[in-house]
Formats: structure tokens, C-alpha cells, sequence
């Protein structure tokens, strides 16, 4: 089974929802539920991130680990991913603070060609058997 997913996406707003869909997919793909719906709010924001500071292109992976969801987002810019402030009536600037309220982890870290930022939300496991075999 594919334990690695990869999306190209468009730089265009619709992205985000296909990301979103991309995620379920994957979820559903591997047998995993996200029961309160964390993976497809997190890509939401680490996509909509990659498009209004990237540059260049943009990629998701999603890899799934015995007790995670791994989503990294790749984009063509050098600009370390940090949490900005946003006042009581600024639309933008929380992002990343809620990506790091609902992650286990996350990070940004730079690459040759740009930079990578990742989060990693839990995972319900199945009752397959499926992630016993892999353990």
C-alpha cells in the first residue's frame, strides 16, 4: 500500500479545497479517520500559506505513520514559515497558530529550492489489523 501521496497544485484559491478533498482521499485511501475533521483545517491553512507567500510552484505530500498524519506543504520560496500577529479585526495572520494548536508538531524548514512546512495531526487506527502488521 501507498504510504506516500503526492498532489501538485494550481495557483489558484479552488486549490484549497482540492487539497482539502486530496487529504480525505488519502485518508479514506489508507483506512484512517480524522473524527474531528484536523487534516483537511490544517492543509487548508498550510496550502492557502504556500499561495499567498510562495513562490513558484506548490506541492502537498501527505504520508501516514503507525500513529500520524504527516502533511507537508513544498513552495518555490526561501521565507521561513513563522507565526504573524493578527489584531482583534484583521482577517489574516492566525494560520499558523492554529496549525500549531491542532498538530502534534510542525515546522518550516528551507530547501534548495524553496522550503518545506509540515504539521503532524494524530490518527484514529483502524481495526483492520493493517497497522499491527506494520508495527
Amino acid at each position: 500500500m501507498e504510504m506516500v501521496r503526492r498532489l501538485d497544485i494550481a495557483l489558484e484559491p479552488v486549490s484549497v479545497g482540492r487539497a482539502r478533498r486530496f487529504v480525505a482521499e488519502c485518508l479514506a485511501a489508507w483506512d484512517v479517520t480524522d473524527p474531528d475533521g484536523v487534516a483537511p483545517l490544517v492543509v487548508s491553512e498550510l496550502v492557502t500559506n504556500a499561495l499567498r507567500h510562495g513562490r513558484g510552484f506548490v506541492t502537498l505530500v501527505v504520508g501516514r505513520r503507525l500513529d500520524r498524519i504527516v502533511l507537508s506543504v513544498m513552495d518555490g520560496s526561501r521565507e521561513v514559515a513563522e507565526p504573524g500577529f493578527a489584531g482583534p479585526l484583521e482577517e489574516a495572520g492566525r494560520g499558523l497558530h492554529l496549525v500549531e494548536t491542532l498538530s502534534l508538531a510542525w515546522g518550516s524548514q528551507v530547501l534548495p529550492e524553496g522550503k518545506r512546512v509540515w504539521a503532524e495531526v494524530p490518527r484514529t487506527e483502524s481495526d483492520s489489523g493493517e497497522d499491527r502488521a506494520l508495527g
